[in-house]
């Protein structure tokens, strides 16, 4: 089992390397700094047991990433 933890970090660098290092050494945590949607379309069919998506909020977003 693993936790992924998804997120461009693209305006908070300095989170996204404070969160690296706070996992760095638990190889059930893994990092990806992609975009949440491109992420979980790559992904194979029942690859993520479960799956809480911090979403952007928006009606849009949210629809988008539920129909994946």
């Amino acid at each position: 089992r693993k936790l992924y933890l998804c997120d461009t970090w693209s305006n908070r660098p300095k989170m996204y390397r404070e969160v690296v290092q706070k996992f760095a050494s638990d190889s059930r945590v893994q990092c990806v700094r992609d975009d949440d949607l491109a992420w979980l379309q790559s992904l194979p069919d029942q690859f993520l047991d479960w799956a809480y998506v911090d979403t952007m909020h928006t009606y849009e977003q949210t629809v988008k990433e539920l129909a994946i």
